[in-house]
Order: structure tokens, then C-alpha cells, then sequence
């Protein structure tokens, strides 16, 4: 992520989180030598930790969020059972900043709609037995839920399986902090 945020602009800062100690240690060799990228061990379903380590030491220096910044829930937040969603994205989503973004990637029911019930079956038991861990789906309505106050920018959203041109998008914030919709 942080190598297609900086080649638009070589001072935009990444901020990435991971549970994997061994995974954080990797991607902190991958971004050595570069000041405005770090990744933290962390778990991104206790959100006021991370928000308290964004106030504490050198991280403060990473990701500052009182400046617009791109939230990414890259493929995490299908792991999250439903009676927890609010309090994992909430907290984080409501303390950024007018112009600020926020994407989701997450598997929904209007995808696993097209497939038959042995497929969407298979699929979810590779979770559950690599990552030990369910597969959550998704309607298009709880997912648009939980971006909150933020306004669906173009294209919205939408499945990933479709064709669509990025091409002229803009540019994301200058912070970014790795969690498809969009918005902001």
C-alpha cells in the first residue's frame, strides 16, 4: 500500500497494523529507511488501544488524526462477528476528520448470492481451518452502515468482481492507516 500511496506523493504516511508479531517484524524490514511508514503490532478489534498509541511517543509522528487520513479495513472486518462490528469500527471512524476517507474491503451476500450454497460452503471452511476463524457476510445495507456519516464518494459500493476505471480518481489523504466501499 504505502509504495502506490507515496509514488503519488513521497510524504504521505502509512501507518500498517498487525496482530502477527512475526508479520510486523517482516514488514518493518521492508520499510526500513523509510521515516513515514511503520507497522505496529496490534489488534485492530481494540480500537481505543490504537487510538492511544496514536497519541504516545514516535507513532504520533506517523499518523496524526487530526489531519485527514485513509482508513483501510483491508479483508479483516468479515472476521468480526456482528454484535461487535460497531465497537471495532466506531471508534476509529468517528474520530477522523472532515476529509478523511475510509475503504472497506469485505466479502458480502450479494457476491456469495452468485455462487452455489458447496462453494460459498468451501470457501468459508479455508477461514475457519487456516485462520481459525469464521467468515462473517455482509448485506449491502451493513456494510454501507458501517461507514457512518461519511458520503459515499464514486464508484460506491460496489462488487470487486466488476470492471471500473480508477484512472481518475484523486489522490487519498495524506495519512494513511491500514484497516470495497468508499467514502468520505
Amino acid at each position: 500500500m504505502h509504495e502506490i500511496a507515496q509514488a503519488i506523493d513521497p510524504a504521505i504516511r502509512v501507518l500498517y497494523v498487525d496482530i502477527d508479531p512475526v508479520a510486523v517484524v517482516a514488514s518493518n524490514q521492508i520499510l526500513m529507511g523509510n521515516p513515514t511508514c511503520r507497522a505496529i503490532e496490534a489488534d485492530f478489534t481494540r480500537p481505543q488501544l490504537l487510538l492511544d498509541a496514536l497519541t504516545r511517543g514516535d507513532l504520533a509522528t506517523v499518523i496524526d488524526l487530526n489531519r485527514p487520513t485513509a482508513l483501510l479495513y483491508c479483508s479483516v472486518l468479515q472476521l468480526v462477528p456482528h454484535d461487535l462490528i460497531d465497537s471495532v469500527v466506531a471508534p476509529i471512524r468517528d474520530r477522523l476528520v472532515p476529509g478523511s476517507a475510509l475503504t472497506i474491503s469485505h466479502p458480502g451476500t450479494a457476491v456469495t448470492d452468485g455462487y452455489d450454497e458447496s462453494s460459498v460452503s468451501s470457501v468459508a471452511e479455508v477461514y475457519r481451518t487456516t485462520a481459525a476463524a469464521d467468515i462473517v457476510m455482509r448485506s449491502d445495507a451493513q456494510l454501507a452502515a458501517l461507514f457512518g456519516d461519511f458520503e459515499f464518494i464514486e464508484p460506491g459500493l460496489v462488487s470487486t468482481n466488476g470492471d471500473r476505471s480508477l484512472a481518475s480518481r484523486t489522490p487519498t489523504p495524506p495519512n494513511l492507516c491500514c484497516p470495497r466501499c468508499e467514502g468520505e
